[in-house]
């Protein structure tokens, strides 16, 4: 199962260096937690970012434990704010939340 290729486009300029944590859990809570995020169709892998905590969770599939090295650095690229090719899912998460979370600083 090859991961989906990342976007061309860089990151935005001030995301925020996040603590990277990784957690295997069974099949049916990864698809679970992923799909709270808007991730229905995950492979052996998801993100949760938590900006409030300066986190971000990949959560890896423990039946596919095989993989997880394979998808680690695609994973580990959304973490530092890289989105999948044809998507801003991440950027529009940054910025939806320095809009929720950072008036008047």
């Amino acid at each position: 199962g090859c991961a989906g290729m990342l976007s061309s486009e860089p990151p935005p300029a001030d995301w925020p260096k996040l603590e990277i944590v990784t957690v295997s859990v069974p099949a049916d809570e990864m698809l679970a937690a992923c799909a709270k995020v808007g991730v229905t169709s995950p492979g052996p892998a998801c993100v949760l970012i938590d900006f409030n905590r300066n986190r971000c969770t990949i959560v890896f599939r423990d039946d596919l434990a095989e993989l997880a090295q394979e998808v680690y650095e695609h994973e580990e690229q959304h973490c530092f704010g890289k989105d999948d090719f044809g998507r801003e899912d991440l950027k529009r998460g940054w910025k939806k939340w320095k809009l929720n979370n950072l008036q008047g600083l």
